[in-house]
């Protein structure tokens, strides 16, 4: 995911989630996290996101880590 824009797609029922990595204006890559959904019963849909930049990525993937394996 070097790419200056990369995306990995995930889709699960109705919400597709995307993994991008952007990069600031100078140069930085930086993550983005969105879910996609659709809101309600009509086809308008809600996005939210997160982002993590590389200062924070080594704690966030450790807590997202330890947040999934409580999952099983």
């Amino acid at each position: 995911m070097a790419d200056k824009n990369k995306t990995q797609i995930i889709r699960a029922g109705n919400r597709t989630y995307f993994l991008d990595v952007r990069q600031t204006k100078d140069g930085r890559n930086y993550l983005v996290i969105t879910e996609s959904r659709f809101k309600g019963d009509g086809k308008e849909r809600e996005r939210q996101s997160i982002r993590v930049f590389p200062e924070q990525s080594a704690e966030f993937l450790e807590e997202l880590t330890t947040a999934i394996w409580s999952l099983k």
